[in-house]
């Protein structure tokens, strides 16, 4: 009986099964019976990961990991640590995704396996990727291109230059996004992987949105929904349900864009898919605040902001405030909102956990006189750290201003 490990590997959010890479011939009935154990309980982690259900899938890879040390397999405990960073990754936990992944790369690289070496290599970028670390997920990707094409992975290489294109559309190199996104699209669809083919239509569609060409979005995210529900890719379903969400928003209709929030939002809150909730939530708000509805719009932005410091909590110091950066657009146009609704207390404490001192309207928030006086304190001794606040107050209405933050208040595509 022969059990299969199939290693995982991360296209954007999507899961995507990599072919085989061991195989266990039992000599007896004991350890076919183990063999049989194994295949079942990989079988289940890989199902449970791939239908939005990650902690039962840990649960499964650390049984796995338990009986990899058990019978010293070293293969089965890379892809046990394998599994594990990749269902950490997925709810929002990337530094124990991290620390996961960096075990299993140090024993592929050990027993030289090639293409587990690559898919870890793909899975960490992806972490630094989602962190606000370009340079670092992009070193990761460039190192496993050339291994899955070595080894003659066409999937895994399709996965690895749709991240690669990823990276290049967060910076703001569009043109350069769609070269790679257009290189994966043909191989996923040589391979059958459907799942890496809507993920990659649905990139290509937030290029589009981002230039401002909707039309041309909006076709490529109506070709990607119907595969993503027909392979039971329920997180990249509501990845596409939230980008086009943000077309309608981008021509006019808030009322539809509402609409497919709110048909996304549940789905990845099923799935266990953090980052995902957290980015529909501040969609929700922003139409909110947009239509005039502050008291919604607060409540939606406090819970984006919530899940982002979630988020935060679980990183190493050095590498918060890169991911707080690349967050901060949500936390500011809550505090906006919130000095609008004269509720300058909420929009200093808010301030004090959300963002850095320079992206903060602090003089508007002194000058609206906060009535608690434990608060008041405490901005009062700010005040007094401040030598330089006059100075610094000129430099915020003419850099950091509140309109003039790239991204601040805006609704966000999920690649």
């Amino acid at each position: 009986m022969k059990a299969i490990l199939s290693s995982l590997i991360t296209l954007g959010i999507c899961l995507t099964p990599i072919n085989p890479i061991l195989t266990l011939q039992p000599a007896t009935a004991q350890t076919e019976d183990l063999s049989q154990q194994i295949e079942q309980l990989q079988e289940q982690a890989i199902q449970q990961a791939t239908q939005g259900k990650p902690f039962e899938s840990i649960e499964k890879f650390k049984q796995l990991l338990t009986i990899a040390r058990q019978q010293q397999d070293r293969e089965l405990e890379a892809f046990s640590f394998l599994g594990l960073g990749l269902n950490y990754d997925n709810i929002g936990r990337p530094q124990e995704a991290l620390k996961e992944y960096e075990q299993a790369l140090v024993i592929y690289r050990e027993i030289k396996d090639r293409s587990g070496e690559a898919t870890t290599l793909n899975n960490i970028g992806e972490v630094y990727r989602k962190i606000g670390k370009p340079n670092q997920a992009l070193d990761y990707y460039q190192q496993a291109l050339p291994i899955f094409e070595e080894v003659g992975n066409r999937s895994g290489e399709a996965t690895t230059l749709n991240n690669i294109g990823l990276v290049y559309n967060n910076i703001g190199k569009p043109n350069q996004a769609l070269e790679y996104y257009q290189q994966a699209l043909p191989i996923s669809r040589e391979v059958g992987d459907r799942s890496g083919e809507a993920t990659t239509l649905n990139n290509i569609g937030a290029v589009y949105a981002s230039i401002g060409k909707p039309n041309q979005a909006l076709d490529y995210y109506q070709q990607a929904l119907p595969i993503s529900r027909e392979v039971g890719d329920r997180s990249g379903e509501a990845t596409t349900l939230n980008n086009i969400g943000l077309v309608y928003r981008q021509i006019g209709k808030p009322n539809q864009a509402l609409d497919y929030y709110q048909q996304a939002l549940p789905i990845s809150r099923e799935v266990g898919n953090r980052s995902g909730e957290g980015v529909t939530l501040n969609n929700i708000g922003a139409v909110y605040r947009d239509t005039d509805r502050p008291v919604e719009a607060i409540k939606y932005l406090e819970e984006s902001v919530t899940i982002t410091l979630e988020m935060r909590r679980g990183l190493k110091r050095e590498d918060r405030k890169a991911f707080l950066k690349q967050e901060e657009g949500t936390s500011i146009a809550l505090i906006e909102i919130l000095i609008e609704q004269n509720q300058p207390e909420k929009a200093f404490e808010w301030a004090n956990l959300s963002t850095t001192f320079e992206l903060a309207d602090y003089n508007r928030l002194i000058g609206a006189g906060v009535a608690n006086p434990e608060i008041q304190k405490e901005i009062d001794e700010w005040n007094q750290k401040s030598e330089q606040l006059n100075l610094l107050s000129q430099r915020l209405q003419e850099e950091f201003s509140i309109e003039n933050i790239p991204g601040v208040g805006t609704q966000k595509a999920i690649s």
